[in-house]
């Protein structure tokens, strides 16, 4: 009886340690799946952060392309006014002339309103290529209009160009604002998307004096900024993405666009922030077009005369890309408000200036805070948005109502100005709407600071 007893208990000692075994072993097999099974998820997410980084700055590289091509042409627009006025369109007066620039930029900008919203809707490469291709098409379209007859030079460069550039302009914002949510972050990558429209000012202008003073006059020299255009579009649309696919909604939803305008307007920071750029694009865009044309009123030496709108642009693309390290320590709003006081300080400041080193010091200085202005209002606007969903249309709206502002600005300064070139009257004109747009935007960071100590993060916003 006792041996079997004890056979029995080592046989389930030994049924155990079996068991045992068999658990310890697959436990092992378990972890070491999870191991391997861990390492492969880890591997995946590295290669898809790596990938998700390059297409990060491959968007920043491309939306440079097209402010390049972009406000950075339009920004050049001072030399084509130069040469409308005293040859091209000499039947015609400044403020008719000022016309074709300054619809040129409006249509950019607030067609953002529209392209911002279809962009959120997922729309980004139909803009891109739709948009690419008339811009491109209205450039070499213009070298072909003819003196005297306004409404070709009007048609190709003020709408065609204006359209073709307003599909490209906020959409290629909004998807680099989408790569970053960081504000900072932000700002930097913004602010070296828009040195591109600094780059492009300085070099443009540049070319085109140099052509349209030169033997290939102004047909030559329009097909020759025409093709450098065209070949950086076309690396633009190759490497600008978003990063959020489109906001899909139920087939029976419908949006009410009133609605979303309403829940915007109703944020009292959003609305001091887009009336401010209104009030301020008819500030500021007095120094951008009629600049070079002060110059040569005023006698400045004729060579020199060439190099006025290039040496705004240089300051403009230093101004555009010191946010990013500036705005670390202020902030976003707050740098808008002093960047918006220096260049309304400096619209009054052009009253004493008469001589070539202070028309240097002026285009410059002028060139940063214009510059700043420009790089700022996309992030500012950018960090309003409640959800991604949001961006582009948030942002199309505030640059619909500063393209509202030159719209409005240009063609009442070159008014203002007269056939006798009364420089005081455009320049107080000027310079109080920057003001009264400064002091909005100051309204605006007080407000956004307050919500900031009211969620408990005491950042700079």
């Amino acid at each position: 009886m006792e041996p079997s007893t004890t056979e029995q208990s080592r046989r389930q000692k030994s049924d155990a340690h079996e068991s045992t075994s068999s658990v310890t072993e697959k436990s092992s097999s378990l972890k070491q799946g999870n191991l391997e099974s861990g390492r492969a998820d880890l591997t995946a997410e590295t290669n898809t952060n790596s990938n998700g980084d390059f297409w990060r700055w491959a968007t920043v590289a491309g939306a440079w392309c097209i402010q390049f091509t972009g406000p950075g042409y339009v920004n050049s627009f001072a030399v084509y006014q130069d040469l409308y006025v005293r040859e091209l369109l000499s039947n015609y007066n400044s403020s008719d002339i000022s016309w074709i620039g300054s619809v040129q930029g409006f249509i950019l900008m607030s067609l953002g309103i529209i392209s911002g919203r279809l962009f959120d809707k997922g729309y980004f490469y139909h803009l891109m290529i739709g948009g690419s291709s008339l811009y491109i098409l209205t450039n070499f379209l213009l070298s072909l209009a003819k003196p005297q007859q306004y409404y070709q030079f009007f048609l190709a460069q003020g709408i065609g160009n204006g359209i073709g550039g307003g599909m490209l302009f906020v959409p290629t914002m909004a998807a680099v604002a989408q790569h970053f949510h960081n504000p900072r972050k932000r700002a930097l990558a913004l602010g070296i998307v828009a040195s591109g429209s600094g780059v492009g000012g300085i070099i443009l202008p540049i070319l085109l004096n140099n052509l349209f003073k030169g033997s290939a006059g102004f047909k030559g020299g329009v097909l020759a900024t025409s093709g450098l255009i065209a070949g950086l579009q076309l690396i633009a649309v190759c490497l600008v993405r978003p990063k959020y696919p489109a906001k899909t909604s139920k087939p029976n939803e419908t949006i009410n666009f009133n609605a979303t305008l309403r829940k915007f307007f109703a944020d009292s920071a959003y609305a001091c922030v887009v009336a401010a750029t209104f009030l301020t694009g008819i500030g500021f865009i007095y120094g951008l077009i009629f600049l070079q044309l002060y110059a040569v009123e005023h006698g400045i030496n004729e060579t020199f005369d060439f190099y006025v709108v290039s040496i705004l642009n240089a300051g403009s693309m230093l101004g555009r890309v010191s946010i990013g390290p500036l705005s670390h320590f202020t902030g976003v709003s707050n740098l808008m408000v002093l960047y918006t006081l220096a260049f309304t300080v400096l619209i009054f400041a052009l009253l004493g200036i008469k001589t070539l080193a202070s028309v240097a010091v002026f285009a410059s200085l002028y060139g940063i805070c214009t510059g700043a202005y420009f790089s700022l209002a996309a992030p500012l606007l950018a960090s309003l948005a409640t959800s991604p969903g949001e961006i582009g249309l948030r942002i199309g709206i505030g640059f619909c109502l500063l393209g509202t502002g030159t719209l409005v600005g240009a063609p009442s300064c070159g008014k203002l100005l007269g056939p006798d070139f009364t420089w005081w009257k455009p320049t107080v004109f000027s310079g109080v709407f920057s003001a009264v747009g400064c002091m909005l935007f100051a309204i605006g960071s007080i407000i956004m600071h307050q919500r900031q100590r009211m969620k408990g993060n005491g950042g700079a916003v």
